[in-house]
């Protein structure tokens, strides 16, 4: 067991002995913290433009949602009304995320729609609805709505579902798209 574990290790050290590439401080350095504050203190970036911004450096989505974790349409994997809007006209609710749920709900209320201001959960506990449900359509969500068998998650706002989804016509918010 011994020669074993030598015999795949010893080539590992001779290779970092004699330099075969592997590369060492300061030729491996990453993202830097210094990069990461100026994108985040950048208020001439939109939330989502500090998102891209960010992702060029590498970093995960989840890590991004951690660093903008105070913007609150920009801490749950991103995304814009535009983005938002496209998803919901093509009936692709599964695949919105809580910010562009968030970014919906908030045109719906300037437009004259339902009045609902939904916080980073209650969009998390809709976009979990809608994929678990796979509701992909006002079509859905009002076919699931009518059986009586079908229960809505208390973590889902009452009457959400209905106004937002499926009484509201989402082309109501197209002149706030830039």
């Amino acid at each position: 067991m011994m020669r074993r574990r030598w015999s795949m290790v010893l080539p590992a050290l001779i290779a970092a002995a004699w330099g075969c590439g592997l590369e060492f401080p300061p030729d491996a350095v990453g993202v830097n913290i210094t990069e990461v504050n100026r994108i985040r203190a950048d208020t001439s970036l939109s939330t989502q433009e500090r998102r891209e911004q960010l992702r060029e450096l590498g970093l995960s989505d989840s890590t991004i949602n951690g660093l903008l974790r105070n913007e609150r349409t920009g801490n749950q994997f991103g995304g814009t009304l535009r983005s938002a809007y496209d998803k919901v006209k093509g009936g692709l609710f599964t695949q919105l995320t809580p910010d562009e749920i968030q970014f919906f709900g908030d045109a719906a209320r300037t437009a004259g729609g339902p009045n609902f201001t939904l916080t980073d959960p209650q969009a998390q506990a809709i976009s979990t609805f809608v994929r678990s449900q796979g509701l992909n359509t006002s079509d859905d969500v009002a076919a699931f709505l009518g059986d009586p068998n079908n229960v809505v998650p208390d973590t889902v706002p009452a009457g959400v579902m209905q106004q937002l989804f499926v009484d509201f016509d989402e082309d109501e918010v197209l002149d706030q798209i830039p």
